[in-house]
């Protein structure tokens, strides 16, 4: 039945049908996607559009829950790469509780949501040089099911003052959209 199909030269195999190169070049294409896809790393690299915004105030970095229902979790992570050097990844918080992220709520690297307890908590470096900044919360250690934000490439000095959304979003007021910026996505 491929001989019906005119969308490509075709060729003639060792057993006399046709085979369309158009189809083997479909055929290829899947084959290399999916061995692209196999090597894909582990981490996130895109941004994403769940409402959790980022700041700096007075030298910190804060996070703020702006979606209108609340998160529950037992756990959460955050960690970030550095975009120059050597790109390595570096934890800034972790911990389990009883999460219960309500709308407005914030916390930072340092000071840790609603009902978590940290167990690894260390201040998110406010600098010129880009970073990736991650943060996953789920139900548990192992399930990310509640958060999987990703901020890319972010020049976090340039956050003072402003409020920037995964998606690269930013407003002066937090929980507000006011320009889109190149810093992430």
């Amino acid at each position: 039945m491929l001989s019906k199909l005119r969308f490509a030269r075709s060729t003639v195999d060792h057993a006399g049908q046709r085979v369309h190169r158009g189809v083997l070049g479909i055929a290829g294409a899947l084959a290399t996607t999916g061995l692209l896809v196999g090597c894909a790393p582990f981490f996130p690299v895109r941004g994403n559009e769940q409402p959790l915004q980022m700041t700096v105030q007075g030298g910190d970095v804060l996070f703020r829950w702006c979606g209108a229902e609340t998160v529950p979790a037992k756990s959460i992570r955050g960690y970030f790469r550095t975009e120059s050097g050597d790109r390595s990844y570096i934890d800034v918080l972790n911990g389990t509780g009883d999460m219960k992220l309500a709308p407005g709520d914030e916390f930072s690297s340092l000071v840790p949501p609603p009902g978590i307890e940290y167990d690894l908590a260390r201040p998110i470096p406010v600098t010129d040089e880009p970073i990736t900044m991650f943060v996953f919360a789920g139900s548990t250690t192992d399930e990310i099911d509640a958060l999987e934000v990703t901020y890319n490439g972010v020049i976090v000095s340039d956050l003072e003052g402003k409020w920037m959304f995964p998606s690269g979003e930013v407003s002066a007021e937090a929980c507000e959209i006011d320009e889109p910026t190149g810093g992430a996505g």
